[in-house]
């Protein structure tokens, strides 16, 4: 059962604005309630929210170009998380098969309508498809989705990427400056609960061998490296303003070390919260946990 094709549909196609089911989608989605106006071309995120104003480089720009380079990094962030709910759609419809009780489909099912609300408003918000690619951390979720066991699956996708989205998504809630995203991310904070304190509870009980263990151990080795990379993507939209930017001094402005630690820990915490004390033995091992510099991001 944990073979199921599942296409986690990164590069999914969309409808024709003119097919015939189009009428038939619009109609469920007007299901949703209201669904918030595009967000434009503008920052909806402060600069201190990326740390941005510790960093010389940017604070050497005009105030037109700090604009840009935050309205990217904020882009960004919409960006993945549209990526991530839909990647979170293949999720529920595989939980939904490999469910083991009917209680337990009925819950997966429910949490599918949430990941399709979710990635609605999402859309809506960025007021066009995603331009963006996945990236590295979208296609391991991908591969994870579509290849991964069922203890690997709610081990890395309940317990660790949506406890962790949980703190995120506050945060985000907590800066923005754009009431209609308030909103969108208060209303998927709710959801978001549920699937992780889901998660939490099915975790301890659910077995699994040593393949499994090592499936798991493999996909959070990999996850966590790209933790360590630090923020890639603020560093990147200063980049697109400044072509001869010092890398490794934005890096090291930024608090990388210090940033990623932080965040490294409090995945070790979740891990921890199941009982995977294994899994966290060998992690530790492995140097997964230990922060990368500011050289080795740049």
């Amino acid at each position: 059962m944990s073979q199921l094709p599942v296409d986690a549909g990164v590069n999914l196609p969309r409808l024709a604005p003119n097919h015939r089911l189009q009428a038939v989608v619009d109609g469920a989605l007007a299901r949703l309630g209201d669904v918030p106006e595009p967000l434009g071309s503008g920052p909806f995120l402060p600069a201190d929210f990326f740390g941005l104003p510790q960093v010389q480089a940017f604070r050497s720009l005009d105030g037109a170009a700090q604009d840009r380079v935050v309205a990217a990094c904020s882009r960004q962030l919409l960006e993945e998380a549209w990526h991530i709910e839909r990647i979170g759609l293949a999720f529920v419809a595989k939980m939904v098969l490999l469910a083991p009780s009917a209680e337990e489909r009925v819950l997966y099912g429910l949490f599918g309508a949430d990941e399709a609300r979710h990635l609605v408003m999402i859309d809506a918000l960025l007021g066009q498809p995603s331009s963006v690619a996945p990236s590295a951390f979208h296609e391991l979720l991908a591969e994870v989705v579509e290849h991964g066991d069922r203890a690997t699956l709610v081990l890395v996708v309940q317990v660790v990427l949506e406890g962790w989205g949980l703190a995120h998504y506050r945060s985000m809630a907590q800066a923005t400056t754009e009431p209609a995203l308030e909103r969108v991310l208060r209303g998927i904070l709710r959801d978001e609960v549920l699937h992780h304190a889901s998660g939490l509870a099915v975790f301890p009980e659910l077995p699994f061998d040593s393949d499994s263990r090592s499936q798991m151990v493999g996909v959070l080795e990999r996850f966590l490296r790209l933790v360590r990379m630090g923020p890639q993507g603020v560093v990147a939209a200063l980049a697109s303003e400044l072509p001869d930017l010092d890398r490794r001094r934005a890096f090291e402005e930024l608090d990388t070390e210090g940033h990623s630690a932080t965040r490294l820990m409090a995945l070790r915490a979740l891990l921890l919260k199941v009982g995977a004390e294994e899994t966290v033995a060998r992690l530790t091992a492995s140097g997964a946990f230990d922060p990368a510099t500011a050289e080795e991001c740049a």
